[in-house]
């Protein structure tokens, strides 16, 4: 027997009590529904653009990887075109994962107040939205990489400190990194 049937058959008590009783009960069922579904996370009928997409931070740490990725093999491929260097390795360390810069609006407005031409200025600056609306995704204007703060260079050919000493100033020319954060290692033959 459900509880509304429980209350209905029940003797004594007036009709509004009961009629109350059943509304306070739908409440309650409706506010649990509306509470389970938000705690499992119910989209509410919207569908994103893209299953895959990220969060900003997913993306910056994305793109700072994939910058790593195409430096080291880019410098393991001009690396190894040095006379003598043989198989060439390289790991690229970064500071930061890079800064992306969005689009923003600013207003500035100068005031002159009181007998004694006191100035005031003030300055409001928000982010430009895509689609204008405040839904949208931030626009980037800029993309900022990641600065490279060392490098490790494993060689089949540094061995011979010529070859090692032509490495080590390669990499010191294309970073402009200071000489303690850059390591030549000869690697297996």
């Amino acid at each position: 027997m459900s509880v509304f049937q429980r209350i209905f058959n029940s003797r004594g008590g007036d009709l509004k009590k009961k009629l109350f009783t059943v509304i306070v009960w739908v409440i309650i069922a409706v506010a649990a529904m509306a509470a389970v579904g938000n705690l499992f996370g119910s989209d509410d009928g919207k569908k994103t653009e893209d299953s895959g997409s990220q969060s900003g931070a997913d993306r910056g740490i994305s793109s700072a990887y994939d910058y790593i990725s195409r430096e080291e093999k880019n410098l393991s491929e001009k690396l190894s075109r040095v006379s003598g260097a043989g198989t060439v390795t390289v790991a690229v360390s970064v500071d930061d994962i890079g800064e992306s810069v969005l689009a923003r609006n600013v207003s500035t407005s100068n005031e002159q107040s009181g007998e004694e031409g006191e100035n005031s200025s003030s300055r409001d600056e928000t982010v430009v939205l895509k689609g204008g609306s405040g839904n949208g995704e931030p626009i980037v204007v800029a993309e900022n990489m990641p600065k490279i703060s060392g490098v490790v260079v494993i060689s089949s050919g540094a061995g011979d400190e010529r070859i090692k000493n032509e490495l080590y100033e390669s990499v010191k020319a294309l970073y402009g990194i200071p000489s303690h954060r850059i390591k030549i290692l000869a690697g297996n033959q």
